[in-house]
Order: C-alpha cells, then sequence, then structure tokens
C-alpha cells in the first residue's frame, strides 16, 4: 500500500529542500544552511515512525510527511512570514505531488503526527526499552 507512494514522497522531499534553500539564504541569517541531510534526517524520521505500522494510510503518511518537513525546515526560520511562505509551500507541493489524497485532512492545522508508545521487554533484567 505505502510503497506506491515512495516516487512521489522522494520527489516531494527533494523539492521542499530545494525551495528552501533558495529561498533562505545564509544572506538572511547566518543559520540558514541546508544539506542533503535534511533530506536524511526526514525519511529517517518517516521511517521511525511508521516501521511498526501497518494500518497508515494515505493521509497519514501525507501527514507525517509535512509534520515532519515542516518541523525541520520551518523550525529553523525566524520570522512569521518566512513560517507562513513554508506552511504555504508544503500545501502546493502535497497538492503536486498527491493528488488522490484527502489534502483537507491530511494538513489540517496543527499538524501533529505520533506514533504509539510501546513497550518491549528484553529478557534482561536490568534494560527495559520504551520506543
Amino acid at each position: 500500500m505505502l510503497a506506491q507512494h515512495a516516487g512521489p514522497l522522494t520527489d516531494a522531499c527533494v523539492e521542499v529542500y530545494h525551495e528552501s534553500q533558495e529561498k533562505f539564504t545564509p544572506d538572511i541569517q547566518s543559520h540558514y544552511i541546508y544539506s542533503p541531510r535534511e533530506l536524511s534526517r526526514w525519511f529517517r524520521a518517516m521511517y521511525e515512525a511508521i516501521e511498526q505500522r501497518e494500518d497508515i494510510s494515505g493521509e497519514d503518511l501525507v501527514r507525517l510527511w509535512a509534520h515532519e518537513g515542516l518541523r525541520l525546515f520551518q523550525d529553523r526560520l525566524t520570522s512569521h512570514e518566512e513560517r507562513e511562505w513554508t506552511d504555504a509551500m508544503i500545501d502546493e507541493i502535497a497538492g503536486k505531488y498527491f493528488p488522490g489524497t484527502q489534502l483537507s485532512e491530511a494538513l489540517k492545522r496543527p499538524l501533529l503526527f505520533s506514533r504509539y508508545i510501546k513497550r518491549v521487554l528484553t529478557t534482561n533484567p536490568y534494560v527495559n526499552i520504551v520506543g
């Protein structure tokens, strides 16, 4: 089910990255530096959020995509206008790459995404992992 979204997810992430990199340069703020590492962080965060889930819908995936994209790209911005521009850009790119998705639901603000906490007990009595 989710495999059909691999290409559009990749293309959408790369477009957000390039748009942000072109718009927000170190000339505006010294910390507006973008590297391909942002793309790796984006995919890693999405993978970690859905790796244990089999019930994720297309809308959930787009919501997660937007949530992580805003977390990586919008959270570093300093002005309200820059954050609004990034919000609109995410919505526009989502419309371009995820046309069969109910975007009004997937992109409804506030954009929050969480995976359920799952407790994994190990055989070692001194180690309990919560993840």
